[in-house]
């Protein structure tokens, strides 16, 4: 898969869905993929943009240490797995 078609696909999934939000992807520390969808504020109608901040602060760790927990019990994940190994981004 080259980037153009991992940036179609990332748009689809975007303009499908409610995301609101920023990705941007770097491969080898070179930006191949950015975009900023829905509303920093949405009572304001304020759009994200690529430098919006998130006021998240850690408050996803428990969820994702709790999801990541699940599989590693489930027997399809391990402490050393690496991301490349369960998704396939064509690289």
């Amino acid at each position: 898969m080259d980037y153009d078609q991992l940036g179609k696909l990332i748009d689809a999934a975007i303009d499908k869905s409610d995301f609101s939000g920023v990705v941007r992807l770097r491969h080898h520390g070179d930006v191949i993929y950015e975009r900023a969808a829905g509303y920093a504020d949405r009572a304001n109608r304020i759009p994200n943009t690529l430098e919006t901040r998130f006021g998240i602060a850690s408050g996803t760790k428990l969820f994702t240490a709790l999801a990541v927990g699940r599989l590693i019990d489930a027997g399809k994940l391990a402490l050393d797995t690496r991301l490349a190994d369960v998704v396939d981004l064509g690289f």
